[in-house]
C-alpha cells in the first residue's frame, strides 16, 4: 500500500508528503495485546462433588480426571497414559507421550508422540489417596494397556474425552468448563498450600516459574482472606 501512494506521489500538490505521512503513522500504530483468557478455577465445593462422583470400580475413564486434578496432566497427556507410567512402589506418574489429532490433507488422524518439551516430560508425585484409587482403576488391565481405553492399540481421542469431562460436570451440578480447569486448579492449589514455586513449575512441565505464575496461579477469595489476617496489628480490637 506504500509503495503504491509512493509511485503516485508526482500527481499530487504536496509531492506525496502526506500520505508518506499517513503511511508512516500506520507504522507507528501499535495492535492491541491479545488477552489471555483468564480460567477460574474450581473451588473446593466443587472438588469435592467431582470426587465423589468419580469411581475406580465402574469406570477407568475416571482415573484422568483424578490425575489432573491431582498431579496437573495436560488433556493430551493423561489420553496417552499407560498402566506402565503408574510407579505404585514410588508413588509417582511418569508423562513420556502425549496424545494428538492433527490435520493431514482434507482428513485429521489422532497420533502419540514425545510431549511438546522436554520440560514437558516429567516424574509427578501423587497423593496417597489417588494412588488406592489408581490401583483399584487399572486392575485387571495389561502393563501396556492405555489407562482410559483400556486397550494397548488405541489410545483416548482428548475431543472424546473433553466431552466425558463435561458429562461428570453435570452430573455434579458444575456449570461447563474446559478441561484444561482441572491444570489451574491444581496448580492454585499447590501454592495455596505452600509448595514452593519451583516445584510446582516442575510438575506441571514449564520450562521457567515465570509461565506458572503468569497463566496457573489463581488464588482464591479464601486465601486471600486468609492472608489479609496476617498483617492485622490491632490485636483483635474491634
Amino acid at each position: 500500500m506504500c509503495s503504491a501512494v509512493k509511485k503516485n506521489s508526482t500527481d499530487h500538490p504536496d509531492n506525496g508528503k502526506s500520505k508518506k505521512n499517513r503511511c508512516t503513522h500506520k507504522k507507528d500504530k501499535k495492535l492491541p495485546k491479545a488477552k489471555q483468557r483468564k480460567i477460574e478455577p474450581f473451588s473446593t465445593s466443587e472438588l469435592d462433588r467431582i470426587g465423589k462422583a468419580l469411581s475406580p470400580s465402574a469406570n477407568h475413564k475416571d482415573a484422568g480426571i483424578l490425575l489432573s486434578a491431582n498431579g496437573g496432566l495436560r488433556l493430551g497427556e493423561v489420553c496417552a497414559l499407560r498402566v506402565s507410567d503408574i510407579d505404585f512402589q514410588n508413588g509417582t506418574v511418569s508423562i513420556v507421550r502425549e496424545v494428538l489429532r492433527i490435520k493431514i490433507g482434507t482428513k485429521t488422524q489422532l497420533i502419540v508422540q514425545t510431549p511438546k518439551s522436554e520440560s514437558s516430560m516429567r516424574t509427578v508425585p501423587l497423593p496417597a489417596d489417588a494412588l488406592a484409587f489408581l490401583k483399584k482403576a487399572v486392575a485387571g488391565l495389561p502393563q501396556d494397556a492405555y489407562i482410559l481405553t483400556g486397550r494397548v492399540d488405541k489410545p483416548m481421542e482428548p475431543r472424546t474425552y473433553q466431552y466425558y469431562f463435561e458429562s461428570i460436570l453435570r452430573r455434579c451440578g458444575i456449570r461447563k468448563r474446559c478441561y484444561h480447569t482441572l491444570r489451574h486448579t491444581y496448580a492454585t492449589r499447590c501454592i495455596e498450600k505452600g509448595i514452593d514455586i519451583k516445584s510446582v513449575s516442575e510438575m506441571l512441565g514449564h520450562a521457567d516459574v515465570v509461565t506458572t505464575l503468569r497463566l496457573y496461579v489463581h488464588p482464591s477469595m479464601d486465601s486471600k482472606k486468609s492472608a489479609i489476617q496476617k498483617i492485622s496489628f490491632l490485636g483483635g480490637a474491634a
